[in-house]
């Protein structure tokens, strides 16, 4: 099947003041950055890309991929992945919940980019999370594209979002991807042991029948 490339696109939704972000500040009160929050990725429904994101899609590639080696999920500005100046930031919390991926979203004031960036979320221009890599287990169909599997690169900030669930306000942390891995790891463990008691049970039945032929007593 051949790879695709994907980008998926989620409006950002605006906090207590109005504002889509909220300033962060040190212990003198200087401002460091901002923190915005919102729905990276809708599940089982389709956004405007004609694209549905199936419930597990992001599992298997955070968990083997940034879970595991401790990594974190870098934000770029406007999908821009050949210039360093467009990175702009980096999620601290990625949430797979029951309705899709809710990230938070730190950008430093030293970002090249910061002043720009925060000027054009005040004008209502830059409007959105959108999420980049790609897929090779998919369905199309003739309404779009069903995602089964997904590599997550990284996640943009974007002016023109086609998944509207909205920035909401809020070193990567993973809710709902590490508690699903440790289930499965538990699991085969449940497994393992099981077939180790089943294996001593046979043993003791095969040894009560051969003490019996042999009238060993």
């Amino acid at each position: 099947m051949k790879r695709l490339n994907i980008k998926n696109y989620a409006l950002l939704e605006k906090a207590a003041n109005k504002k889509v972000y909220k300033e962060r500040l040190n212990d003198k009160g200087e401002e460091v950055g901002i923190e915005l929050r919102g729905m990276l990725t809708t599940f089982d429904v389709q956004n405007e890309n004609g694209q549905v994101f199936e419930k597990n899609s992001y599992d298997r590639s955070v968990e083997s991929y940034f879970v595991n080696n401790n990594l974190n999920v870098p934000v770029k500005l406007l999908h821009n992945e050949t210039d360093i100046r467009h990175m702009i930031g980096v999620v601290e919390k990625m949430e797979n919940n029951e309705k899709g991926i809710v990230i938070d979203v730190f950008i430093p004031k030293f970002a090249y980019y910061y002043n720009l960036t925060k000027g054009w979320l005040d004008l209502g221009v830059l409007q959105g999370f959108s999420n980049h890599g790609f897929s090779s287990d998919y369905v199309e169909n003739e309404n779009g594209l069903l995602i089964k599997d997904f590599d997550l690169i990284n996640v943009a900030i974007v002016d023109t979002p086609a998944d509207a669930a909205g920035f909401e306000m809020s070193n990567t942390s993973f809710v709902g991807f590490k508690d699903k891995l440790e289930d499965k790891k538990n699991n085969e463990k449940n497994k393992k042991n099981n077939i180790n008691k089943d294996n001593v049970f046979i043993f003791k039945y095969i040894y009560q029948i051969i003490k019996y032929k042999m009238k060993i007593f």
